[in-house]
């Protein structure tokens, strides 16, 4: 599995940022990923001492929670968090949005 995999080279820094396609809901009904993997990571942000601020942002599609991520250091302020979908000519460029945090390390 991924997380066993990136497990130790996250494990090496004191200030860990950890991001992107995580492809798991963190929160709320469960969607992409699996129910172990949303377990796995969770347990790894929890090792790390991390905060996910982007857990209850929403996801593209209705009902769903986001499924990328960014994880910080929980001893972190997070002073704002927002979700922004790049359109061009109002067609989406991606599937996917991207998640923008501000922090007071």
């Amino acid at each position: 599995m991924t997380i066993a995999r990136i497990r130790s080279h996250l494990e090496l820094g004191t200030s860990v940022i950890w991001g992107g396609d995580f492809n798991n809901t963190l929160a709320g009904p469960h969607g992409p990923g699996t129910k172990r993997g949303r377990a796995e990571i969770q347990r790894l942000v929890d090792d790390l001492g991390l905060q996910v601020p982007t857990t209850n942002l929403p996801h593209r599609l209705p009902s769903l929670s986001a499924i990328d991520h960014i994880a910080v250091p929980a001893s972190w302020t997070v002073t704002g968090c927002v979700a922004m979908s790049a359109k061009c000519n109002g067609v989406r460029l991606s599937d996917h949005d991207a998640y923008v945090i501000d922090v007071k390390p």
